[in-house]
């Protein structure tokens, strides 16, 4: 199992990006024993515009935030996210990540393959990981798990590193577990079922 640690600055108002940043290192000190996980500095860093003081967090600051967490645990995988089919290298590789996040296709699983292939062709050398393909969003869910599953199976094909099940069910897990609170379980539990299959 594969645990994804996302971050998200903008959840915070007014939360000061030494603040955030210290936190996130704060965190990396504390998770330093579990090996299974990375982390994501920022969800969806480029969300509303390109500028630095515009954004969630620019291609600058999340390179300072990924050289702290290294400082602190220099074997943790860490990149940074951004929005749905974005590709920017300025973010991955000048930034120095581990690993290409991927949020989409949204709204649809068609164009998987194509993203996963302009993902490894904008990353070079890094390993694609779809983290946010479209997701289950409400009691009834758009998608049978067998799209799903297929999505999965093209990404794995085109040579993605990792495909996420995203659903709503797992926002919030203060409460109870992700499989204890499925949306649509005919289908959620289908796909966690049918994964090993993709």
């Amino acid at each position: 199992l594969i645990v994804d640690v996302t971050f998200t600055l903008d959840t915070i108002p007014g939360l000061a990006m030494p603040n955030y940043k210290n936190g996130i290192v704060s965190t990396a000190q504390g998770l330093k024993p579990y090996r299974n996980l990375y982390f994501d500095i920022q969800n969806e860093a480029d969300h509303s515009g390109t500028t630095c003081g515009n954004i969630r967090l620019c291609d600058s600051e999340a390179r300072q935030i990924r050289d702290a967490v290294k400082a602190v645990d220099p074997q943790r995988v860490v990149s940074v996210s951004l929005n749905s089919g974005n590709t920017n290298p300025s973010y991955m590789i000048a930034g120095g990540m581990d690993l290409g996040l991927v949020h989409g296709p949204l709204s649809t699983f068609s164009g998987t393959g194509a993203l996963v292939t302009k993902a490894k062709s904008d990353y070079p050398g890094l390993p694609v990981h779809l983290q946010e393909p479209d997701r289950c969003r409400s009691s009834s869910c758009k998608y049978t798990s067998s799209q799903f599953i297929a999505a999965a199976t093209e990404a794995k094909c085109s040579g993605a590193a990792g495909w996420n099940f995203h659903t709503n069910s797992g926002y919030n897990l203060s409460g109870n577990t992700m499989f204890n609170q499925w949306l649509d379980p005919s289908i959620e539990n289908a796909v966690a079922n049918g994964l090993n299959s993709a």
